[in-house]
């Protein structure tokens, strides 16, 4: 079936791009969190990883890299570590064997083709997973227990519909799973990385199939999005919510939410909820960059407050899935100020926000019943960038 190949990398070469991967690592035995984190400067990049409950410091710091653009996803208690752009390989690592050696190593590359940019691995289970590629036209069905190069890509789907004009591809940025449905949220930038109306490519898994989610109107199968350049997406309780960062130097952010049965799409934040963030004569605006979900009653979102490129500070918003109410923005002295790179929900429903300032980074754990936060701030050596769980059963 296939008319391309793929490459296991050499192990002279992983030792380049991987790092130390001979350094002993301490198993895993119970629920922990791993932590991408990368240098200020770009330079390099580490994971930390630590218990969720009792005293959260961290217990290891692990695949050390001369490179910053990497990123980590978890199923299980599989850890996934995923080089982006230039790098463009993905590593599957056993959290209860070690965290140094990896079970596999591949490159995300189409035969032929450079920069696939990988961005994130979504399981349908144990032994059926998709990877969204950022720079690539197509996704790719994986086996995740492949033990050769040629077992890995089962199939792959084309999205290549959704290339904005001169662009070379949609721009897929997250993915969600629900009900035998693989969501695929594309940016669609065009060729000057302007927004564009982005998309989700709705794709039945039993067959890889793409889903026309409004058969009465001509064009493209997917759902179009209100907001736009979407970068965080998540599923919960049949609903997907997406944030939308918009343009750089507008206030074009929002978030949507999808109703991953019916396809109803309905807008939660827009261009008018966070006025009062923005100063046009500093070109200083919001935007929308993260969302979590700690029930279909109880949101957050990160909130940036930008000038041009640059992130001046961030807030943390709660809101309500269901009545779309926005509430308040956390008030804490260990949240004053900062940068916020990333939020997550962990298995006890707690809230943990990665603080990426230059100086002093960490992450903040926050008791979603009462928004206070829960035990010591977690010290790190470098800025935070993605926070995952590791569940050992």
């Amino acid at each position: 079936m296939k008319n391309y190949s793929f490459i296991l990398l050499a192990s002279a070469l992983l030792a380049g791009c991987f790092g130390d991967d001979d350094k002993k690592s301490t198993p895993l035995t119970e629920g922990s969190y791993a932590v991408q984190t990368v240098a200020a400067d770009y330079t390099s990049s580490s994971v930390v990883t630590g218990n969720i409950l009792g005293e959260r410091s961290v217990s290891q710091t692990i695949l050390v890299k001369d490179k910053s653009d990497f990123t980590v996803n978890t199923y299980g208690k599989y850890l996934y570590h995923i080089g982006r752009y230039n790098t463009d390989s993905i590593a599957r690592y056993d959290s209860t064997n070690s965290l140094n050696v990896a079970q596999w190593e591949y490159s995300t590359n189409d035969n032929g083709a450079e920069k696939s940019n990988p961005y994130k691995i979504v399981h349908v289970s144990d032994d059926k997973a998709y990877v969204i590629r950022y720079g690539a036209k197509t996704v790719w069905q994986i086996n995740p227990q492949a033990e050769t190069s040629d077992q890995l890509v089962v199939d792959t789907i084309d999205l290549s519909a959704y290339n904005y004009p001169d662009s070379d591809f949609p721009r897929m940025s997250e993915a969600a799973f629900y009900n035998d449905k693989l969501f695929v949220v594309m940016q669609r930038l065009d060729a000057a990385y302007k927004p564009q109306t982005a998309y989700v490519a709705v794709i039945d898994t039993a067959d890889n199939t793409e889903i026309d989610t409004d058969p009465n109107t001509s064009g493209l199968k997917g759902i179009p999005l209100s907001v736009t350049n979407p970068i965080s997406a998540e599923a919960d309780n049949g609903y997907l919510y997406i944030a939308g960062r918009g343009n750089f130097g507008s206030d074009t952010g929002g978030l949507e939410k999808i109703d991953m049965t019916t396809f109803a799409s309905s807008n939660i934040i827009n261009n008018t909820t966070f006025t009062s963030l923005n100063n046009t004569e500093t070109n200083t605006y919001f935007h929308i960059t993260d969302v979590a979900l700690a029930s279909d009653q109880h949101g957050y979102v990160t909130v940036n407050i930008e000038k041009n490129y640059d992130t001046l500070s961030s807030k943390v918003y709660e809101f309500n899935p269901t009545s779309k109410t926005i509430g308040q923005s956390l008030n804490m002295t260990s949240l004053n100020e900062v940068i916020i790179s990333d939020i997550a929900i962990d298995t006890n429903q707690r809230l943990w926000v990665g603080v990426s300032n230059k100086t002093n980074p960490g992450i903040v754990v926050i008791d979603t019943d009462t928004n206070t936060q829960s035990g010591n701030r977690i010290e790190l050596q470098m800025p935070p960038k993605s926070i995952n769980f590791l569940s050992i059963n």
